[in-house]
């Protein structure tokens, strides 16, 4: 019998009909909690609860609430769940409770103007959309159908509207429209150039120089040819180490030193002086000197004896005159052989003095035969007056 009636059931099994004393246990089933984490009613956590008796309670138990307030969103746990069916004690039955992530708000894109460069070609199209960061990610923008030539035939400063698509993923392609302008041709500025330091104005020109006899550099400003034309107060140092580097060096040796020139302006210009390095060896100066006053001994007696040799030369013609005049039938013989004797023998005296003094150089030796010539002049002179005065 069910429920008092009889019942036929095909088959071999008999069927019983259900009493209060029936073993009927609740089965749980997953839950969301609601946005902010708070649980929803216990009663959605019992699949069976409408197989079980009427008057059955289901409560949340100890701790349940405040679980599930702990998670985040997107996080689960299991939460105590008690039931009470009329006539038996409670039961507790574990029940997975799951925070969901919040449901994302509708964003409709927003557009702003854009300008075209001076050529008149459209920028990025996400440039157009505003709001593109609170899109969803992976949104897709691109300029809509005819959008490039419609900017492209603009003028500077005309404005157009131009369609976007805008491609949200989940959702169909939006058209929006948005404003463009070509802007107008901005001349470009003309730079203007930075003034010119004087280093960079001046050209300067170098001229070698030497050290000192004791091998230490001039000013370094003696190595500047155009000094003279470069600006007042234009002055020239020589670099680090110069008068090392010159120390170096042997006598005789150039080489180019480094300087630097410094103009009023404060600007610098690197050159290099060829230098010369003169070193003088005083001790043999002074030998020279002696050796000089020596000579000048020397060429002074020489003079001396020159000028008594021409002395001697006078007194010969005198007497020879005289000779002429007392006997002229003995005058041209002995005033000959006196003359040519006296200028043998004056011109013998003057090649011994001379070839005594000859010095190492051409110069004096080119004076010795001047003096010799002249004393042969004083000669024939005196022969050619002894004849005229014989034939008169």
């Amino acid at each position: 019998k069910v429920n008092g009636h009889d019942v036929t059931i095909p088959g071999e099994k008999t069927v019983y009909e259900k009493g209060d004393d029936d073993d009927t246990k609740p089965e749980g089933q997953d839950v969301n909690t609601n946005e902010d984490g708070s649980l929803p009613d216990a009663k959605e956590a019992i699949k069976n609860l409408p197989d079980l008796p009427s008057g059955t309670d289901v409560k949340w138990g100890d701790g349940a609430s405040e679980k599930a307030k702990g998670l985040k969103p997107g996080e689960s746990t299991t939460v105590p769940v008690v039931v009470t069916i009329p006539g038996k004690g409670p039961q507790t039955v574990q029940v997975t409770v799951t925070r969901p992530k919040p449901t994302p708000t509708p964003v409709d894109p927003e557009t702003q103007g854009v300008n075209t460069d001076n050529d008149g070609n459209l920028p990025d199209a996400k440039e157009a959309i505003k709001n593109l960061p609170d899109l969803p990610k992976d949104t897709k923008v691109d300029w809509g159908e005819g959008a490039k030539d419609k900017a492209k035939g603009l003028k500077p400063g005309e404005s157009t509207t131009v369609p976007v698509v805008v491609t949200i993923p989940g959702k169909g392609p939006q058209t929006v429209q948005v404003t463009v302008t070509r802007p107008k041709s901005t001349p470009t500025p003309t730079p203007t150039p930075a003034p010119k330091s004087d280093a960079d104005t001046y050209g300067v020109e170098t001229q070698p120089v030497k050290t000192d006899d004791h091998g230490k550099l001039p000013a370094a400003d003696e190595g500047i040819k155009n000094l003279k034309d470069l600006p007042s107060g234009t002055h020239t140092k020589w670099g680090k180490g110069a008068q090392e580097t010159v120390d170096q060096m042997k006598p005789g040796e150039t080489k180019g030193i480094p300087a630097t020139v410094e103009f009023p302006d404060g600007s610098k210009k690197d050159i290099t002086i060829s230098v010369t390095k003169v070193v003088v060896n005083h001790d043999s100066g002074n030998d020279s000197g002696n050796n000089s006053d020596d000579n000048n001994s020397k060429s002074d007696n020489n003079n001396n004896s020159a000028t008594d040799n021409n002395s001697n030369n006078s007194n010969s013609n005198a007497n020879a005159n005289k000779a002429n005049t007392t006997n002229n039938s003995k005058s041209q013989t002995s005033g000959n052989r006196n003359l040519n004797n006296n200028s043998s023998r004056h011109a013998n005296k003057f090649d011994q003095v001379n070839a005594d003094k000859l010095p190492q150089t051409g110069e004096k030796n080119e004076e010795s035969v001047l003096s010799v010539l002249g004393m042969a002049l004083l000669g024939l002179a005196g022969v050619a007056l002894l004849k005229k005065k014989k034939e008169d």
